[in-house]
């Protein structure tokens, strides 16, 4: 069984790639991502919160102070 999730609390700017975005590459920034759509690379938010929406798709090594996953995430294969 799957534990329960519990919502991720965000302060201050947040991006978000919707449903519709793929990315292959490296993606680093200084706030809180959202990811509804495709990455694939690597995804470094070290000092902020990583979220994978229901929609999102991350084939990535994934670095964040708080990772949540409600969609896919596989690690990174390259």
């Amino acid at each position: 069984a799957r534990p329960a999730a519990r919502p991720v609390q965000r302060t201050g700017e947040s991006a978000t790639i919707g449903a519709s975005i793929r990315i292959k590459g490296d993606l680093s920034g200084e706030e809180d991502l959202i990811v509804q759509g495709q990455v694939s690379g690597t995804i470094s938010f070290s000092d902020h919160s990583v979220t994978i929406g229901k929609q999102g798709r991350a084939q990535a090594d994934v670095y964040g102070k708080v990772i949540s996953v409600e969609g896919e995430a596989d690690e990174d294969d390259a």
